[in-house]
């Protein structure tokens, strides 16, 4: 044990390496990020979740700078392709910061397709290591459509159900109301129509009956073929 502390105090009068360093050997990642545009003209995010001293995670966007503890540029490189041009950056983060991105969907062109907040936070999570909080609140900060349509949502649901519920009976019972009048028009239309045709074949009755009488009375010549015809 002696030995070992000695080392220490040797070491950190001799070496280089100032004693933070020593006993700070932080597990770094490497990870490349561009700002250029996908597919379809379909655009992504280069995002970073790191945790304030509290341990609350902040979700940010990563702005082409470096930020002291959270993310440092190792190198960076601009390539010139009219449209298609980008800058490309490596980056490395510490341990607990994560580096990730988030692209606008190839369906619809949305960067958030959920119609809930719930749904959202799940859909923007994925599997990733994401605290429901820190996501609502950096949805909040950069998609301002997406926010308005998903508090709409959630307040349209939390509305009491009954005042809706009743409104919706009050429609049907009207609609059934009016249906059972429209069909009770219906018959006496039918009734009007039956009587109409049974009135015209009464008079063509008569017409036939008064033709066949003027036969026979001699008012009018006619074969009997045609008398016949015409009381059948």
């Amino acid at each position: 044990m002696r030995g070992f502390m000695y080392l220490l105090f040797y070491s950190t009068e001799t070496w280089p390496m100032p004693v933070s360093s020593f006993f700070a050997w932080e597990k770094k990642m490497k990870t490349t990020f561009n700002d250029g545009i996908g597919s379809r003209g379909l655009h992504h995010i280069n995002l970073l979740a790191a945790r304030t001293g509290d341990g609350k995670q902040v979700i940010f966007k990563f702005e082409g700078q470096a930020l002291p503890g959270v993310v440092q540029i190792i190198k960076s490189t601009y390539q010139k392709n009219g449209k298609w041009s980008k800058t490309e950056w490596e980056i490395e983060t510490p341990d607990g910061v994560l580096p990730f991105t988030r692209s606008q969907s190839w369906g619809t062109g949305n960067w958030l397709d959920a119609q809930t907040w719930v749904a959202a936070i799940e859909e923007f999570t994925g599997s990733l290591d994401l605290e429901p909080n820190a996501v609502e609140r950096f949805i909040r900060a950069t998609w301002q459509k997406t926010t308005e349509r998903l508090d709409k949502a959630e307040l349209e649901y939390a509305q009491p159900a009954e005042p809706i519920l009743q409104e919706l009976l009050r429609a049907q019972e009207e609609l059934a109301a009016a249906q059972r009048e429209l069909a009770a028009v219906a018959v006496e239309v039918s009734a009007l129509e039956k009587a109409e045709a049974s009135r015209i074949e009464a008079q063509e009755v008569r017409d036939r009956a008064s033709k066949a009488r003027d036969a026979l009375s001699g008012k009018k010549k006619m074969s009997l073929d045609e008398l016949k015809a015409l009381v059948a």
